[in-house]
């Protein structure tokens, strides 16, 4: 956690190297998180991660339904996009789930919840080689924190 808080505040604790909005949705997304790497643990045993990570984003779709048909599309549909929306959903949302909560399965939550701690330090790398970031000694020694408590949880 004091990794995590190094590299959103760059050292200085009374400012956020980060916008308010990120914080809170952040906060909002680890609360998620913790809720979503417990509670389907029996399920995933009973049923398999596919299974449950299937039934979860139906259900959670007809939930999200009515919000999005209040919202107005205002995108351009090519090939391009349908290629990279389509991307998103099988890479990056549900193989990631799948795979996330098919392991959370074997090892306990507590840990692998832990191990997804590695996220921050995948978003700073990819923000030097994306976008040339540069980040000083506290960003960097709150990657080393991650990584060292990444490796200590995976000791057994």
């Amino acid at each position: 956690m004091v990794g995590t808080v190094l590299i959103a505040t760059a050292g200085d604790l009374t400012s956020l190297a980060l916008p308010p909005e990120a914080l809170f949705w952040g906060l909002l997304s680890a609360f998620a998180c913790a809720l979503y790497t417990i509670s389907p643990v029996g399920l995933i045993l009973k049923y398999s991660a596919p299974v449950v990570v299937g039934w979860g984003m139906f259900l959670g779709s007809l939930v999200l339904m009515p919000v999005t048909l209040m919202t107005t599309f205002t995108g351009v549909v090519d090939t391009n996009t349908l290629l990279a929306f389509a991307y998103v959903v099988v890479f990056g949302t549900i193989l990631s789930f799948v795979f996330y909560l098919g392991g959370v399965a074997y090892v306990s939550p507590s840990r692998g919840s832990i191990i997804s701690a590695l996220e921050p330090v995948s978003s700073v790398i990819f923000s030097f080689l994306l976008f040339s970031m540069t980040f000083g000694m506290y960003e960097l020694t709150g990657m080393a924190l991650i990584i060292i408590a990444t490796v200590v949880a995976g000791i057994k």
